[in-house]
């Protein structure tokens, strides 16, 4: 397979992931692309229920042709088939979808893509699916040179692809309609920290500030970089840090339990973004850019209150078992439980066994995992 040079597919890594905060610098990854396949690039949308196009941007094509598509000719795309049944992420070739021979009849050739220089073939992909519509990439292979640029664009869609599924689904996670925003997350009950790749913090919501002045468990320096109180802390922040800044997710720390005077028993939670990159960002394209993110929920104000109510809905738990699955995570023993609820420890056995069925745990502190990884807002990462 071949596949651009490795300072190009950085320079391609680092415009989709900046596409996280500015859903505009696709634009600029499509005119990346471009310069790297020697082809045109289409990224489109289409609603597949009333078969017509929601949009396009594109790179080395004409603008009156991509308004001609969008108007007249995105419903007559004979491969919007095969788009409607790929899976997201997946990389097919339009050969595969239909011969050229049968492409050389239809009006979409004949009418449009013989009108941009004879483009007849090119790999695509399915960005992004939801309901009936969807967000595809493609390249638009000319005839005069398409053993080449056949090869190297589905080269570079293949190893691209993974990777621009995944930024589109963390713009849905950080921001808000589309802007670079995180006023969304502004009203969570998490403590949430969002770091840069060097460490700095970028963006705390309200709870966050919550936590950091109380004083008992973290601050931030001048230097706006989050710093530990203690040494179990000072370790995990450190971690934390030193994960994000070689995007190595081998090397974050776990979840961890602490307990502070403000907020009580809290989790601690750390996230990469992207969890899956194997590349570095060259500084060239993207200085800073917005790598990962340390989670905090808590007993006190930090952890949304409907938490166990959800858990009883989604898990079909008693309203009983949801109590002691709370109880539970803030580290109450099931003897204690018992006791401070005038219940046999019989009872609480068997409803502990409930919620490992249902949650389809292994044991008791595997239970409390699983809870604490439903409790952070990018678990999807």
């Amino acid at each position: 397979m071949i596949v651009a040079n490795t300072e190009q597919l950085q320079e391609l890594l680092s415009l989709a992931y900046a596409t996280t905060t500015n859903r505009a610098g696709w634009s600029a990854f499509c005119r990346a692309l471009n310069r790297a396949t020697d082809v045109p690039i289409m990224m489109f949308g289409h609603d597949l229920k009333r078969n017509e196009s929601l949009g396009i941007i594109a790179s080395g094509l004409n603008p009156s042709a991509l308004e001609r598509y969008h108007s007249d000719f995105a419903d007559k795309n004979p491969w919007m088939h095969m788009n409607a049944v790929m899976p997201m992420g997946a990389v097919g070739i339009s050969d595969q979808a239909l011969s050229r021979r049968e492409l050389f009849k239809t009006e979409f050739y004949n009418d449009w893509l013989r009108q941009q220089d004879n483009v007849v073939a090119g790999p695509f992909m399915v960005c992004y699916r939801s309901d009936d519509r969807f967000v595809g990439m493609a390249a638009a292979c000319r005839v005069r040179n398409i053993d080449h640029t056949l090869a190297r664009s589905h080269g570079l869609f293949s190893a691209l692809a993974p990777h621009i599924t995944r930024a589109i689904q963390m713009a849905e996670v950080l921001c808000a309609n589309g802007d670079a925003s995180f006023a969304h997350l502004q009203a969570s009950r998490h403590a949430i920290f969002i770091l840069r790749r060097s460490g700095k913090l970028e963006f705390i919501n309200q709870a966050a500030a919550r936590f950091i002045s109380a004083g008992d468990a973290l601050s931030t320096s001048v230097e706006a970089l989050l710093v530990g109180k203690g040494e179990k802390l000072r370790t995990y922040v450190h971690s934390l840090t030193q994960a994000v800044s070689t995007c190595s997710v081998t090397a974050l720390p776990p979840p961890m339990a602490i307990s502070t005077r403000a907020f009580g028993a809290c989790v601690l939670r750390a996230h990469i973004f992207p969890a899956d990159a194997e590349h570095g960002f060259p500084d060239s394209t993207w200085t800073d850019p917005t790598a990962g993110a340390l989670v905090i929920s808590g007993r006190f104000g930090l952890e949304p209150p409907d938490t166990f109510a959800r858990l009883a809905l989604a898990l079909g738990a008693t309203n009983a078992e949801a109590q002691l699955a709370q109880a539970l995570c803030e580290g109450v023993s099931l003897n204690d439980y018992a006791e401070l609820h005038a219940l046999s420890r019989h009872t609480v056995r068997n409803q502990m066994r409930a919620l490992l069925h249902k949650m389809s745990a292994h044991n008791q502190a595997d239970f409390v995992r699983r809870i604490h990884q439903l409790s952070s807002p990018f678990d999807d990462f």
